[in-house]
């Protein structure tokens, strides 16, 4: 799940901010920029692009991160992990 969210969280903010925030960098800053800023949300908090300088959707993403958080035996806050990965296995079970 971790994975997951990664990759996803990584691609994302690289589409989303592909001409916007990241506009000035290199394809291998953008990409990199774009794994940091999908990683700290989850963890430290910390963001290496001014915040204001994101787009809504790029925000937005930033904030679903922020609840979900870290692993159940992180120090990271937000409702973990497992949580989320067993709601989203319940919710498939009971919806297919």
């Amino acid at each position: 799940m971790t994975a997951i969210l990664l990759v996803t969280g990584t691609v994302a903010i690289v589409v989303f901010e592909w001409n916007h925030a990241f506009a000035g960098m290199t394809a291998t800053e953008k990409w990199v920029q774009g794994f940091f800023n999908a990683t700290c949300p989850r963890t430290a908090g910390f963001s290496s692009v001014g915040m204001t300088t994101f787009s809504v959707q790029t925000l937005l993403l930033m904030v679903v991160l922020m609840m979900i958080g870290g692993g159940t035996q992180s120090t990271a806050g937000g409702v973990k992990v497992k949580c989320v990965c067993c709601s989203h296995v319940e919710t498939c079970v009971l919806f297919l």
